[in-house]
């Protein structure tokens, strides 16, 4: 009887006849290795046909057990596994940060003058009134564009009004050329004359007055009336025919009347809020616009205050305003003998350039008495084209005296802190400046936190005052602060960070499709559904989309905000913390955040909110647990402000570097209102 040959065998006898047998290298082996101990091919033969009482030898379970337990067709199943793609990856489409808009400047309305038309006084008013009230049906053919707020004050105030604010008959009264002075010095505020300017009507004879509504207009000597033409103006007067006789100068009146009272109305409108809505600039922007009660305006000039004092009350209260303007004032009309230094500079001791001659003469024209005294043997030594090592110590310690790297080399930061603006430019940043305050509230409170983002410092204000000031770091330009108030409400200590789903897209994902447990080794916590999850059990391959999961770091030495952190809750998910990269405050462009503020003291700034001081806090923070918050009582509000020129507490005006590339397209947009206007 024939045993069936095992596998084995078969590639024993195969592999000895010289026949190919498709066997893994394990097979082989082992076929070489029993062809060898049996003595050949006869021996393998002979084991193959042997009685059967050699079967049980022959054929034991050990050797099929062996078989299947071959190393190989595991490996071959684990191969077989990793060439396989482990998820079909959707495309990482990353969350894209806010950018600036194409700003359209605000369209202008025409002021509907239909509701004067049946105004009618009392009888005892009717004398007074009469020329006036005889002249608002002529309103109906005169086109006057307005912003829509500034036309709806118009109409309100004439409507329950029976005389003229601005004329004695049909001539313009003394505080109608108090107001066309003031409208044409809206430079002093740092506005542009331009978006308020009228043509002036001027009458060759005496003013008149009506007997009445129906008793035609006399001269006020009680000769027959002969009706001059006012000087006709396009802008305030419309299509007005001033050969016609009788009709003109009662035309040109009235819509010198309105026209005044619209431009009046809009100067205060710009002081009140602005001349454009920040919101419409860029995403970075979320600032609401300020309130502006147009007839509580007219009715002041009204009741006799003058227009400057009753435009001006709708400017902002906080005196960094006039401290600005100030500034303004004394900046205007000057110019400057100084050479500019024009192009990019990076200059290391040792190298030569024309304009470093130029650089020396701005240094000694401007740099510190101090440091002038200590180096200017070493600056009269060595004036000429090339950056002599002997200079390094004089550039160092400028660099010093203006917060800047101490490191010798004078690049863009050192040219920009030790090199003034011209006045032209200083007065472009105050002009731009005092248009930002306006999108602030009049009064920005007693208790206040205020964080100018291209000076990198945070203030706190009690009473109204200065009372502290630390460096901050704020967002990259990439990933900026972005400009906006809100009110303090929170100080959390030890906090948990929870990871904004755009830094989880942007700059994880890419990581954790690569290595699903990163996360898990370095200690963030993952929650999905509700419920905690290993990060490597997440399916990271999904589509960004609907990738719903949210992730926060531990409390611990290295969480990104620190110790603690203080909250006023916006959509923006911006707040202030702690940090453990201190050494980035010792820089002099500390724009390295993600957009959050990054105090160099919280535990002072936390004293500060809280109304306590650092010891209490101390204390507090050695015994927190995780997460431990504390209410803010006070109402304490914090701006994020965006200010290249901004008053320190001495008074001192100082300008910034445009960290974000802002202040251009301010006044690109500014540009555009005032073209807007101009139609």
């Amino acid at each position: 009887m024939l045993r069936r040959p095992s596998l084995t065998m078969l590639a024993i006898l195969a592999l000895s006849a010289g026949v190919a047998m498709p066997v893994g290298p394990s097979y082989a082996q082992q076929a070489q290795v029993h062809l060898a101990s049996e003595g050949g091919l006869p021996g393998v033969f002979r084991r193959i046909f042997r009685a059967g009482e050699d079967r049980r030898v022959v054929r034991p379970r050990v050797e099929r057990r062996v078989i299947r337990r071959q190393p190989e067709r595991r490996v071959i199943r684990r191969s077989t596994q990793q060439s396989q793609p482990k998820r079909a990856a959707a495309p990482i489409k990353k969350v894209a940060p806010p950018t600036f808009k194409a700003f359209t400047a605000e369209g202008l309305t025409t002021v509907d003058f239909s509701s004067l038309k049946s105004i009618r006084p009392e009888r005892s008013e009717m004398v007074a009134s009469g020329l006036y009230l005889s002249m608002l049906p002529r309103l109906e053919s005169f086109t006057l564009k307005a912003e829509a707020d500034v036309a709806e004050a118009l109409t309100t105030f004439y409507a329950n009004r029976f005389e003229p604010l601005w004329l004695d008959g049909l001539k313009p009264n003394e505080q109608a050329r108090a107001a066309l002075a003031f409208l044409q010095s809206a430079e002093d505020d740092g506005l542009r004359a331009s978006d308020y300017s009228l043509g002036t009507p001027v009458p060759r004879s005496e003013p008149v007055v009506a007997r009445s509504l129906a008793i035609p207009v006399a001269a006020s000597n009680g000769a027959k009336g002969t009706e001059v033409p006012l000087s006709p103006s396009g802008e305030t007067t419309g299509s007005v025919d001033p050969e016609r006789s009788g009709q003109s100068a009662r035309d040109l009146a009235i819509r010198f009347e309105m026209a005044l009272s619209a431009r009046l109305l809009r100067y205060a409108r710009d002081l009140a809020k602005g001349r454009l809505d920040a919101n419409k600039l860029s995403g970075f922007h979320d600032l609401p616009r300020q309130p502006f009660d147009g007839v509580s305006l007219l009715n002041a000039v009204a009741d006799g205050q003058s227009v400057a004092t009753a435009s001006r009350a709708f400017a902002p209260k906080d005196p960094a305003y006039r401290m600005l303007l100030d500034e303004l004032a004394a900046v205007r009309g000057k110019s400057s003998s100084l050479p500019r230094i024009e192009g990019r500079v990076l200059w290391k001791a040792g190298e030569t350039d024309p304009r470093f001659a130029d650089f020396l003469t701005i240094v000694e024209a401007t740099a510190p008495a101090d440091v002038l005294a200590e180096y200017r043997d070493v600056l009269t030594a060595h004036r000429g084209d090339t950056y002599a090592p002997e200079l390094v110590p004089l550039i160092k310690a400028l660099q010093k005296s203006e917060g800047l790297s101490q490191d010798g080399v004078i690049g863009p930061r050192t040219i920009a802190g030790l090199v003034p603006d011209s006045p032209a430019e200083k007065m472009e940043k105050i002009e731009l400046a005092l248009e930002r305050m306006r999108w602030l509230p009049r009064e920005l409170g007693e208790r206040r936190v205020f964080i100018n983002q291209p000076e990198y410092v945070a203030r706190y204000y009690e009473s109204g005052v200065e009372d502290t000031q630390m460096a901050v770091v704020v967002g990259t330009k990439t990933n900026q602060t972005n400009f906006f108030y809100d009110e303090i409400e929170t100080v959390v200590f030890r906090p948990y960070w929870g990871l904004p789903r755009s830094i989880i897209i942007n700059e994880y994902l890419g990581k954790l499709r690569a290595d699903p447990s990163y996360f898990d080794r370095k200690g963030y916590e993952v929650v999905q559904g509700g419920r905690a999850v290993s990060s490597s059990s997440v399916n990271w391959w999904a589509s960004a989309s609907s990738l719903n999961v949210g992730v926060r770091q531990k409390p611990g030495a290295s969480n990104a905000l620190g110790e603690l952190k203080i909250l006023f809750p916006n959509s923006h998910n911006i707040y202030m913390h702690d940090t453990p990269s201190k050494h980035l405050f010792s820089r002099s462009n500390r724009a390295y955040s993600h957009g959050c503020v990054r105090l160099s003291d919280p535990r002072l700034m936390a004293a500060k909110v809280l109304g306590t001081d650092r010891l209490t806090i101390d204390s507090r923070l050695a015994s927190a647990g995780n997460a431990e918050r504390e209410k803010v009582t006070a109402k304490i509000p914090v701006y994020l402000g965006y200010f290249t020129a901004w008053p320190d507490k001495s008074g001192r005006v100082n300008m910034f570097d445009d960290v974000y590339g802002r202040d251009e397209h301010l006044l690109e947009s500014l540009q555009k209102v005032s073209e807007t206007r101009a139609i």
